[in-house]
């Protein structure tokens, strides 16, 4: 993600160009076939006691 910004960057794009950029990387890997999905929500989903480690190191990387 970083050198797709730093690409657009020395390219010389405008910001709101920049943005679009990555907007749209981002949304071509959404849309692909092999998304899956937030692999940490992913997780918490599979482990949905609370005080599971898991479930914790989750909530930790969310916050």
């Amino acid at each position: 993600m970083r050198d797709l910004v730093d690409t657009a960057v020395a390219a010389g794009l405008p910001a709101a160009d920049t943005l679009r950029t990555v907007s749209a990387y981002l949304a071509q890997g959404i849309q692909s076939s092999g998304f899956l999905g937030c692999a940490f929500l992913n997780a918490a989903s599979e482990y949905p006691d609370p005080d599971h480690p898991v479930h914790l190191a989750v909530l930790a990387h969310r916050q």
